[in-house]
């Protein structure tokens, strides 16, 4: 069977294994001077990207805000009820979901984003009142960390919301609040 690159494009695609398009990736590499990624040959930037997509899957994928949109989309966004902690909707895949992409698929070009035999799985159970409890995860501390690829999956995770640019006291007054610095709100 050949291999199929499958962007998800923000609809939920059945069958998708990328976040991010070869031409988001290249841009993106391309404003950040990473000549690791301009040098290599299609093929392997796709399988890179095919990586990083793993990647995101396997280490946040039930830790995103909101719940997947469809059962039959192949990935795990576009999301319902996915919100950022300045309360703006991410829709289809969030930008930093996708540069997110784009910088695992960098690392994935000269290292194994999770390297085989390194994902413990941990077990445990107990009991609370009257509840038995069952919980079976793969132990954090076990995945590689890649600090800037990670640090901009925060919003998606419902963390910093990191794109919004201005401070929240101003943000509330323009969602129709009172702004802490005149006391009114919109219209008054």
């Amino acid at each position: 069977m050949a291999f199929v690159f499958t962007v998800e494009d923000g609809t939920g695609v059945a069958g998708a294994n990328a976040y991010v398009t070869l031409s988001e990736a290249d841009d993106h590499h391309a404003g950040r001077a990473h000549a690791g990624w301009s040098s290599a040959d299609l093929a392997t930037k796709q399988a890179a990207i095919v990586k990083a997509t793993d990647h995101i899957e396997l280490v946040y994928g039930e830790r995103f805000v909101g719940q997947r949109a469809s059962e039959e989309q192949g990935l795990s966004w576009p999301r319902l009820n996915a919100y950022d902690r300045c309360g703006d909707v991410l829709e289809g895949v969030p930008l930093l979901v996708r540069q997110a992409c784009a910088e695992y698929a960098a690392r994935a070009l000269t290292a194994q984003l999770v390297p085989d035999g390194t994902a413990e799985v941990m077990s445990e159970s107990r009991a609370e009142g009257g509840l038995a409890l069952a919980l079976t995860y793969a132990r954090p501390s076990a995945f590689q960390r890649w600090p800037a690829a990670d640090r901009l999956l925060a919003a998606a995770r419902g963390g910093s919301c990191g794109w919004c640019g201005h401070d929240r006291k101003d943000r509330y007054a323009r969602l129709g609040g009172a702004s802490e610095a005149t006391g009114r709100g919109p219209g008054s």
